[in-house]
């Protein structure tokens, strides 16, 4: 499949996004990074990139890869070009491989044990471990005498 790197950037360059795409017409992505630009879950992501009219986008490679896992490792060779370079905007890496991802997972649970949601939901989970423990016992003792 053909695999298109590219990276939106404002004028003066201090902001730069680098992302990835297996579309047909890769500017096509251009246009869904303004739309989602516009809301206001993702205005933070993007930072100042989308705050001028004038920006530019660039493609950075373009090429044949296998598998879309390829091409996102490639994307993040660039994005950490971008980064130690100061001016990157990306907050996520494009590709994690299955080892890190499960170490990452098990760490955001840790975390959110710690807060109050995860706290509330464990307190949940407790108290209906009971109320079934309670009931199997019943339910137990039930069957027993009917056996008798």
């Amino acid at each position: 499949m053909k695999g298109t790197i590219y990276k939106i950037s404002n004028n003066e360059k201090t902001c730069i996004y680098v992302g990835s795409t297996t579309e047909k017409n890769p500017k096509k992505r251009l246009y869904r990074h303004k739309n989602m630009s516009k809301q206001e879950c993702y205005s933070s992501r993007y930072g100042e990139l989308f705050k001028n009219e004038e920006i530019l986008w660039d493609i950075i490679w373009e090429g044949e890869v296998n598998e879309v896992s390829e091409l996102r490792e490639l994307e993040n060779c660039f994005i950490n070009i971008h980064k130690k370079q100061g001016v990157c905007v990306n907050n996520n890496s494009a590709y994690v491989p299955d080892c890190l991802k499960k170490d990452n997972q098990r760490k955001a649970y840790k975390k959110y044990k710690l807060t109050d949601g995860g706290k509330l939901n464990r307190k949940w989970q407790n108290y209906r471990n009971k109320m079934r423990r309670k009931l199997f016992k019943e339910m137990g003792e039930k069957s027993l005498l009917i056996k008798l």
